[in-house]
């Protein structure tokens, strides 16, 4: 199916009555209490490739309640459509197309009565037709070594409750833990490092594992029956745990030019490995109104140790059938790429507003899956705009 690239005039069409009720919301809630900082955002992103198209409008804000203590909140929709290829082992969109909505909404509070320290709370609730997820989380920050450093950390407790939306009776459920570890230092007047230590664990249902999903079937081909072919559903492992470090250096060149370069390692339970290196150049104009941002990321991944392009038996289903089976490109072998690029505005001092600007982002990406004969490359589109203010 050929899908037509939404341009960004539409986007900004689209996104002007939702920045609107953004700043009109903020400015209702900055004349309600006494507030130390109010704020508020909107942005819309499309994401395009030969299958699907993926809208995604998002408003954010915050507000300050007394002294030290920040509020922000955030709602977000995705809006899926398309179709993919009917040799594809997709039930939901073989031979046919479809839409879908994703909603995601936050809320999280962050206390700061000392200048060298901050906790927060937050909630964040995302629900789809069949598909919804809570997510509680707690963190903290705080300067040491005379302010040179910053060391931080944040602990997740989410739960996912899934099924299908085609009547049948597939149901499950996951429990997910996640602890995030952070340093940043200044290392000189122009230098700043940081690493990343992250961990994940997550405890799933027996009936598909996790990240399955209840529409993704794996076909199953029979060697002494070259002309049978089996279709079953997808079962991934119940228990995974997942670890992954990271670096960062940002480099000041100048006052008006400054670059980024990143690395990152993953690694899970399911034998899946990962490295990713991102570079990124950031230069601003006319007085600092203006910025410019280019980025670049690579990447290569491992599959799973139970992934495979292919699944077969010969002779009884019941004593070679694997237990775990997948038919998730995301568990696949994968090289990526990505450019992108932001052009930003700011101006100063404007009506009511401190601060607003306007920003538009544009990105390309490539895919190449190594071991999946029915999809060996993707590639697409992001494109993306919006605005932000301060009271």
């Amino acid at each position: 199916m050929r899908v037509q690239l939404t341009t960004l005039t539409a986007l900004m069409a689209r996104a002007r009555p939702v920045a609107a009720a953004a700043l009109i919301a903020a400015a209702l809630l900055s004349g309600a209490a006494s507030l130390a900082e109010e704020r508020a955002g909107v942005r819309v992103d499309v994401y395009t490739d030969e299958w699907i198209q993926v809208v995604s409008p998002a408003i954010e804000g915050g507000f300050g309640v007394g002294a030290g203590v920040q509020v922000n909140g955030g709602y977000s929709v995705d809006v899926l459509s398309g179709a993919t290829r009917t040799q594809t082992v997709d039930v939901v969109s073989s031979a046919t197309t479809f839409s879908e909505r994703r909603h995601q909404a936050s809320l999280s509070a962050t206390a700061s009565r000392h200048a060298d320290r901050s906790a927060t709370v937050g909630y964040t609730l995302s629900a789809e037709p069949d598909y919804v997820s809570n997510v509680g989380s707690v963190g903290f920050s705080k300067e040491i070594l005379e302010r040179m450093a910053t060391v931080g950390g944040t602990y997740r407790l989410g739960r996912d409750r899934f099924g299908t939306a085609t009547g049948e009776a597939v149901e499950g459920s996951a429990i997910n833990q996640s602890l995030e570890l952070g340093w940043s230092h200044i290392l000189s007047r122009r230098t700043k490092g940081s690493l990343t230590l992250a961990g994940d664990y997550s405890a799933c249902a027996e009936s598909l594992g996790c990240q399955s999903s209840a529409y993704r079937f794996v076909p199953v081909l029979d060697l002494g029956a070259p002309q049978s072919l089996l279709s079953l559903r997808e079962r991934h492992p119940e228990t995974r745990l997942r670890g992954a470090g990271a670096l960062r250096l940002s480099q000041a060149l100048s006052t008006e030019l400054a670059l980024h370069a990143s690395y990152r390692y993953y690694a899970d339970s399911w034998e899946v490995r990962g490295h990713t290196a991102s570079l990124a150049a950031a230069r601003t104009l006319l007085d600092e109104r203006l910025m410019v941002r280019l980025d670049a990321r690579g990447g290569w991944q491992r599959p799973a140790s139970f992934y495979r392009d292919n699944y077969a038996i010969d002779g009884e289903l019941s004593e070679q059938l694997p237990d775990y089976r997948s038919a998730d490109p995301e568990l696949a072998g994968v090289t990526s790429a990505m450019a992108r690029g932001r052009v930003s505005w700011t101006w100063f001092s404007l009506g009511p507003l401190m601060e607003f600007g306007p920003n538009v982002r544009v990105a390309r990406l490539w895919y190449r899956y190594h071991e999946l004969e029915e999809l060996p490359e993707r590639d697409a589109w992001m494109i993306g705009g919006g605005a932000s203010g301060s009271f």
